[in-house]
């Protein structure tokens, strides 16, 4: 693994603490923001918190797996 790779997978998963930290909250109303943002750094956090904000960066790398592994199944060899 060189630098570039590194640095390329370190921008995917800051691009997806962005839209789950950010962007998902701020489509929901005040109130949920405020439950989902207490769960998250609140005194009694809840792991169904940090699971949705991490949701973007585990399915982009469900979905990048799953692509990998159909054209992995479909190469001749």
């Amino acid at each position: 693994m060189n630098k570039k790779t590194v640095a390329r997978e370190w921008l995917y998963l800051l691009v997806g603490l962005v839209i789950g930290f950010l962007v998902i909250p701020l489509l929901r109303d005040a109130d949920h923001r405020r439950w989902f943002y207490e769960g998250l750094f609140g005194e009694f956090w809840q792991l169904r918190h940090w699971v949705w904000a991490l949701a973007p960066y585990i399915l982009f790398q469900i979905s990048r797996a799953t692509l990998w592994a159909v054209a992995t199944v479909r190469r001749k060899e």
